[in-house]
């Protein structure tokens, strides 16, 4: 493996520590990803998944970072029940349709 250093702008340091926060990750693992997805995208990868996911799962300890906060959201209710959604969706497309067809 190698270790490579960037420098960056202080603004942008802070808004990828932010991003890396929201997302249970680390500036360094977002930067890797990012590396990943500009090399797969020049066809440089073949045998890296479309999603990552595989090699996400492969990291000891990533998934369980990564849903922590949304665990923490549903011990303390913060979810919205799946047929309460499904039913404003709906009502969200009849709407719609309604003002489409008149």
């Amino acid at each position: 493996m190698v270790r490579i250093s960037v420098e960056l702008p202080d603004e942008v340091a802070e808004a990828l520590a932010r991003a890396a926060a929201s997302r249970s990750a680390t500036p360094e693992s977002i930067l890797a990803e990012a590396a990943h997805d500009i090399v797969a995208a020049h066809g440089e990868e073949a045998d890296r998944r479309d999603d990552g996911f595989g090699a996400f799962l492969a990291t000891p300890g990533a998934f369980d970072a990564y849903i922590a906060p949304a665990l923490d959201d549903v011990a303390a209710g913060r979810v919205v029940d799946h047929a309460e959604v499904f039913s404003e969706l709906d009502a969200i497309v009849a709407a719609a349709l309604a003002r489409k067809a008149g």
